[in-house]
């Protein structure tokens, strides 16, 4: 939402999954992958993620929802958000006008 673009959401997730299995060397996404460097994660499965790696942990949740409420928060700030399509208002000349009818 804030660059109104795909682009930074995909390099995030991007850089996370390749920094968890790329660098780190940890489960991602449920598969086994060998790192740069080789880390073991122990604890409890809620913190950990359990066998489908730190992705699923509850600390990886509430990081999500903290980077996502400060997006939202500093978009809002910068432009108003725009509806979704399907919940925008149309202009009724536009939604009456068809290639029919000309």
């Amino acid at each position: 939402m804030l660059t109104r673009r795909l682009w930074l959401a995909i390099g995030l997730h991007f850089g996370v999954n390749a920094a968890q299995g790329g660098l780190l060397g940890l489960v991602v996404s449920g598969k086994e992958t060998q790192g740069l460097f080789s880390t073991q994660v122990s604890g409890p499965a809620a913190l950990t993620g359990g066998p489908f790696g730190v992705e699923a942990s509850l600390l990886t949740l509430v990081l999500g929802v903290a980077l996502a409420a400060g997006l939202l928060s500093r978009a809002a700030r910068r432009d108003p958000i725009v509806p979704p399509a399907w919940n925008r208002a149309v202009a009724p000349d536009v939604a009456l006008t068809t290639t029919a009818a000309k």
